[in-house]
């Protein structure tokens, strides 16, 4: 099936953008750190919209789509800020829409977050930054392309889904999404692909992690009828000489580049990707650093956090930590 035909857009209702509003009230008075909210995010997801949070514990159970798309909600104060140019302290105070966002997507999991990314904040963003222009496959570069991948690939057990939050969208694209096409893909492309001959290293925010995971590893796992993706389009490479394996990259490169989707994003919108099984890029941009320029959240989530205790590293908080 196309990725088209499985994205799923969920506009909020009156009544749904009633209780957030609320929500967003209530949470506007909470004078509390990431940390402290994280302890509490829980209770407070209860306040969401009931059949909201249902429809997105469907979509997270596998029940229907790849790609969850949530339309109509409202912004708090956030939107009238400035595009910061500058990432912010990873000891700071979320917004009432900072929490909300943490709540949506603590209802379908455990958001986390990377101690070598932002200052382990949680919730990351994603916005042009001058002295990061020229780097590619950055989240906060725009001269190039960003390539295909799925969220922080290079670990072995990535985050099962990979989620923004619209700020604003003035400048700069939307989101690029692309999978797998069982109907077209060779079935000895896939085969090859099942080999454990690759080696998927860091983008450049989680340089901190290149090495720590030296063995080499399979781009698709999982059943034949749903198969799983680990790839990362600037930084997957086969294991030296392997011709066939280095092959194998550059034609899944140009498969995922005939099944893509141009997602436009408005502020507000909230995009939840099945990270196991797309991936997702942007193409360059200018931005005009007058304040209005392209600011995305972002959020990886989880479906239980006994996924990601290994030997390699530590969680505390919700923050994963390579072990020294």
């Amino acid at each position: 099936m196309r990725l088209a035909e499985q994205i799923i857009v969920r506009a909020l209702d009156q009544d749904e953008r009633a209780e957030v509003q609320t929500f967003l009230q209530d949470a506007s008075h909470l004078r509390k750190t990431e940390p402290e909210i994280v302890d509490i995010i829980g209770e407070l997801s209860c306040a969401l919209p009931s059949r909201l949070v249902s429809d997105m514990r469907r979509f997270s159970a596998g029940g229907a789509g790849l790609v969850m798309k949530l339309k109509n909600i409202p912004q708090g104060g956030i939107g009238d800020l400035t595009t910061p140019e500058t990432f912010g302290p990873s000891h700071y105070h979320p917004s009432e829409d900072h929490i909300l966002y943490l709540a949506l997507m603590n209802s379908i999991g455990y958001p986390v977050g990377w101690s070598t990314q932002q200052g382990g904040r949680l919730l990351n963003d994603i916005m042009p930054m001058h002295h990061r222009a020229d780097i590619a496959n950055s989240s906060n570069g725009y001269v190039h392309d960003f390539s295909f991948h799925t969220e922080d690939a290079f670990h072995p057990k990535p985050p099962d889904f990979f989620s923004l939050y619209c700020v604003r969208r003035s400048t700069g694209p939307g989101l690029t999404l692309a999978a797998i096409d069982l109907d077209t893909i060779d079935e000895a492309l896939i085969a090859e692909l099942r080999r454990p001959a690759y080696q998927i290293r860091p983008n450049p925010s989680q340089a901190a992690w290149d090495g720590l995971f030296p063995m080499l590893a399979p781009i698709v796992t999982g059943p034949i009828e749903r198969p799983t993706l680990r790839f990362n389009g600037g930084n997957a490479t086969a294991c030296g000489t392997d011709k066939e394996a280095a092959l194998a990259v550059e034609q899944l490169d140009i498969h995922l580049n005939t099944n893509i989707v141009k997602l436009d994003i408005e502020p507000g919108d909230v995009t939840i990707v099945d990270n196991q099984r797309v991936t997702h890029g942007r193409d360059s941009y200018a931005p005009q650093f007058d304040g209005r320029d392209r600011w995305l959240l972002r959020l990886v989530t989880y479906e239980s956090l006994r996924l990601v205790w290994s030997d390699y590293q530590t969680v505390a908080n919700r923050v994963i930590s390579p072990r020294n």
